[in-house]
């Protein structure tokens, strides 16, 4: 998929020296990540550090155990806390992304930490993907999905349109869509 992670994937691979092919079912690039706010929570961030604001991973681990009510996998929310400042130096060094330095504290956080996108939406991280992924050479097919196999054309809700067509991974495969929740053939 072209969202977020599926074009952070294709990134990431593509600089540690992969073949990458971004495989879109839908016809445009982003599906529901260019429709989010754009946000990102990131403690210890030089934007903090700029603003004279101290912040640490372990508190934003903690609002997000208090916030989802301790149903979220302790070790992924502890991965994602101690990264995040890593990650939003890299979305800005390797993606190209622009983000507004107003902070604040949206749904709950202790803490100003909260980044939004200088667009306001995820077309701010959308974009400068798709963009630095171009000229990197690497191509994203769209109206194509992915199940056992590979249907070049295909058109969102007709299962059977499209031309088939196999295509093969040497390294591997990664699974990044958004719409796992409400497509009960991959849950």
């Amino acid at each position: 998929g072209s969202d977020f992670a599926g074009l952070a994937a294709a990134l990431s691979a593509k600089l540690a020296g992969a073949d990458v092919l971004v495989v879109e079912k839908m016809a445009f690039i982003g599906g529901n990540s260019s429709l989010s706010g754009g946000m990102i929570a990131v403690p210890n961030s030089s934007v903090q550090h700029d603003q004279g604001i101290t912040d640490k991973p372990e508190a934003l681990e903690a609002d997000m155990m208090r916030i989802g009510q301790g149903l979220g996998n302790p070790d992924h929310i502890r991965f994602l806390c101690e990264d995040a400042a890593d990650t939003f130096e890299w979305t800005r060094k390797e993606m190209g992304v622009r983000w507004q330095t107003n902070l604040t504290g949206k749904g709950g956080h202790s803490a100003l930490r909260c980044m939004i996108t200088e667009e306001g939406t995820g077309q701010g991280i959308i974009k400068p993907a798709v963009e630095r992924l171009a000229k990197l050479g690497v191509e994203i097919r769209r109206r194509t999905i992915l199940d056992t196999i590979i249907r070049e054309g295909y058109e969102f809700g007709k299962p059977d349109s499209g031309k088939r067509r196999t295509i093969g991974a040497r390294r591997g495969v990664v699974l990044a869509f958004g719409g796992f929740c409400a497509d009960v053939n991959y849950r």
